[in-house]
């Protein structure tokens, strides 16, 4: 009989144990997307959306491609979100809603060489946005950018020591002067991502040079059919968790 009761006591304690955890599950905060605005010193408001966890994470800043915007990156914002980081995407000025300079209407297809040289800035400005918030746990920064957003990702994170990994999804050596392979050897030895596809064959030909000058930990992803940039999601859908598996080993 003793054996019996004491069996059903520790029935019992699990069963609650077991409830306990069910509801923490249920109570558990979702992490939802929050529109912000990241101005820049030169006075461009970039619109963001900003994915913030409930204590201290690492954060991960998202750049789009040329004529894009931000929202191309709301699958993998919410996949990294739920892995445990804080995001922020951007739009780079000329793009989506960050159109404005004071009077000035800003649009990529208008740009000068001085505005194509601002676009590090943005990436500048976001992360300065980035490591004020209270909850970024500002030694696990990193950046994915895409296209020209990558070439502006490595430029900024190359004089930048608050970057420790990037993911760079089809840059190239110069997209509209910026040139990235004397960025690429002052970025040192941290780590890079660098991926591409060969039928895209600018941005083949640059990661595999990048690769070759980069001195940190690093790898080069070639697809053969998945095109430039965020395409190459719908095409290659096992990239998210590649991003997603080099985040978590190298952030």
């Amino acid at each position: 009989m003793k054996t019996l009761l004491l069996c059903a006591a520790a029935l019992v304690i699990a069963g609650v144990l077991l409830l306990a955890t069910l509801a923490g599950a249920r109570e558990a905060p979702k992490v939802t997307a929050e529109r912000v605005t990241v101005t820049t010193p030169d006075g461009v408001p970039l619109a963001g959306t900003w994915w913030a966890q409930g204590e201290k994470a690492p954060a991960v800043l998202l750049l789009h491609m040329l004529g894009h915007q931000r929202h191309d990156w709301d699958a993998l914002s919410e996949q990294l979100a739920g892995a445990g980081y804080s995001v922020l995407a951007i739009d780079f000025r000329g793009h989506g809603e960050s159109v404005k300079q004071g009077n000035r209407r800003l649009d990529y297809n208008d740009f000068s060489a001085r505005d194509w040289k601002a676009l590090p800035g943005d990436v500048t400005a976001a992360l300065n946005w980035m490591v004020a918030q209270p909850k970024v746990e500002t030694e696990h920064l990193g950046i994915v950018g895409a296209s020209i957003g990558a070439n502006s990702a490595l430029l900024a994170a190359a004089g930048d020591k608050r970057v420790h990994s990037l993911v760079l999804l089809s840059p190239g050596l110069d997209y509209h002067g910026l040139k990235t392979e004397r960025a690429m050897e002052q970025y040192g030895t941290r780590s890079i991502f660098l991926l591409a596809s060969d039928d895209d064959d600018y941005s083949a030909s640059t990661v595999r040079r990048l690769g070759t000058l980069a001195r940190g930990r690093n790898s080069v992803k070639v697809f053969a059919k998945a095109g430039h940039g965020t395409n190459m999601f719908a095409a290659e859908p096992p990239l998210p968790g590649l991003i997603l598996g080099w985040l978590k080993e190298n952030l």
